[in-house]
């Protein structure tokens, strides 16, 4: 069982995060330029830690920890600006629509029963350092079944 946690060393361990420069294989770290992504360590940390032990980190060390990170912030320059959101065009939503209308076929009912959860969305690391490639997944649930699942 996990020991309990002194300020010192949660402290310890999010300037080690932020001097982090080299990943995987020598991989360069872009590293962690803003406050946002800062805390979102912080959050992610006390997840693990409620799953490993079963208690949650208390009200005193919460707002500590608060402080510290943002003393770290100030500390290591980590930006506050928030990023502007790119546009959606027309465009591109009717590409993604014709798309996901050959996948439906004749059936638009099967298209206007498409949920959030129907689309998978990854990004994959291109291994020769070019751009990201994106792959958008569809789960066709809603399609003609009549001699029953199809292979995929």
């Amino acid at each position: 069982m996990m020991q309990a946690i002194s300020r010192r060393t949660l402290k310890a361990f999010f300037e080690w995060i932020l001097n982090q420069r080299q990943g995987k294989d020598g991989r360069r770290l872009a590293g962690i330029k803003s406050t946002s992504t800062l805390g979102t360590y912080w959050k992610v940390f006390r997840l693990v830690h409620e799953r490993a032990t079963g208690e949650k980190i208390g009200g005193r060390m919460y707002r500590h920890m608060y402080r510290v990170l943002k003393k770290l912030a100030k500390k290591y320059y980590l930006s506050t600006k928030k990023r502007e959101k790119t546009a959606m065009y027309v465009e591109d939503l009717l590409t993604l629509f014709c798309q996901l209308a050959r996948f439906s076929r004749n059936r638009p009912l099967a298209l206007l029963k498409l949920r959030y959860r129907d689309i998978i969305v990854t990004l994959l690391r291109d291994p020769n350092g070019g751009p990201h490639q994106i792959l958008i997944e569809f789960i066709c649930e809603f399609t003609k079944q009549f001699l029953g699942a199809k292979d995929a």
